[in-house]
C-alpha cells in the first residue's frame, strides 16, 4: 500500500510518500523520512515525542 503525507505548514507543500504493508510500518517510514524536513523547515518540532509525531502524520495521511 502507498501512504503519503503532505506538510503545508508555513511553506510550499511537501509530500512524503512510502510503500508499507501496514499502518505501523508506514508511520515508522514517514517519521524517518520526515526528519530532514523537520530539521530544515520546523526545527521547533524536530524533537516531538513519537506519539505526537504519529498523530500529526495520521491526521493528514492518504492511503492508496
Amino acid at each position: 500500500m502507498t501512504y503519503s503525507f503532505t506538510c503545508e505548514q508555513g511553506h510550499e507543500p511537501v509530500t512524503l510518500t512510502v510503500e508499507a504493508e501496514n499502518d505501523e510500518e508506514a508511520l515508522q517510514k514517514l517519521i524517518e523520512q520526515s526528519a530532514p524536513h523537520l530539521q530544515a523547515a520546523h526545527p521547533e518540532m524536530a524533537n516531538v515525542p513519537e506519539d505526537q509525531a504519529k498523530n500529526i502524520i495520521m491526521s493528514n495521511w492518504v492511503k492508496q
